[in-house]
């Protein structure tokens, strides 16, 4: 198999190295279980941090509190919202415009 060209500019050399050798037809090329084991398991606990965008945290976060309060508003707009102050400004904003 050949990996699409335009997906080679976000791939990580390294992976490309090792999906090529994963799909190599002579099995003796192919990584071993624990060569893959040890692999994954150096990722997952020596991730650099400078590869990851300093913001990365926080913009999930709020991406998160945005959710949280698209999904407060819908119950607010249906009645189904528990604060009844919520209900009574969403009511009074319904009526004036």
């Amino acid at each position: 198999p050949k990996v699409p060209d335009f997906m080679l500019n976000w791939i990580p050399e390294w992976y490309l190295n090792l999906m090529y050798r994963c799909w190599s037809d002579d099995p003796s090329k192919r990584p071993t279980a624990t060569e893959l084991a040890d692999l994954f398991y150096d990722l997952s606990h020596n991730l650099v941090d400078d590869d990851l965008h300093p913001q990365s945290y926080y913009i999930g976060r709020y991406i998160h509190t945005l959710h949280e309060l698209h999904d407060l508003l819908e119950e607010i707009k249906s009645g189904k919202s528990s604060d009844p102050n919520l209900l009574l400004k969403s009511n009074e904003s319904t009526t004036s415009s």
